[in-house]
């Protein structure tokens, strides 16, 4: 199990540094500014689910109808992803929410865990983390845009194996997207 978070990065068959890289928030982004015409990478319709990709292509549309006949120029700026949540099998909940006075009553307890320990040994579950990201973007001169989306990306796991399967970028919620023509101004804050 401790294995597991190395091999989101280094696996054969994870998704690794590179590929988070080029395919996650800042290769969505990027995505969905590129023309409607444009295919998607065929390495990104592998890390993406069809949700996802109906979000990229509603995305590409949306622009392309503000940007009118002169697409917009649009970089990326600075770029941050924070931890929201993680979860996962539920043997491994049930096992975490005991308390150490339930092992006095072991027997009730394991026929309680029997199952799902049973079904995530053999059949497996997801494993989902949710992100939280936040990118300041520079449209054409004067526009700048804050936005910060919710990612929420899934692989297979089971007791076995740990990891079982490459992470996928399996939703897309948009949080906020504020465009001001010049720059934000924040005020510090002591």
């Amino acid at each position: 199990f401790l294995d597991g978070p190395e091999q989101a990065y280094t696996g054969d068959r994870c998704l690794t540094r590179s590929v988070l890289k080029r395919y996650g928030y800042s290769g969505l982004l990027a995505a969905a500014w590129r023309p409607p015409t444009e295919p998607l990478d065929e390495g990104f319709r592998e890390v993406t689910s069809p949700e996802v990709r109906k979000w990229i292509e509603n995305a590409r549309e949306l622009a392309q109808k503000s940007d009118g006949e002169h697409p917009t120029v649009r970089s990326l700026g600075a770029v941050s992803m924070r931890f929201e949540s993680l979860r996962g099998p539920r043997s491994l909940e049930n096992i975490r929410s005991m308390e150490f006075s339930s092992l006095s009553n072991f027997q009730k307890s394991r026929e309680e865990l029997r199952g799902p320990l049973e079904h995530d040994l053999f059949r497996g579950s997801d494993l989902t983390l949710e992100v939280v990201a936040v990118a300041e973007v520079r449209h054409a001169p004067p526009r700048v845009e804050r936005r910060s989306d919710r990612l929420r990306l899934s692989c297979a796991f089971n007791l076995r194996e740990g990891i079982a399967s490459p992470f996928r970028i399996v939703n897309v919620e948009e949080l906020l997207s504020e465009v001001r023509d010049g720059e934000f101004h924040d005020s510090d804050v002591e």
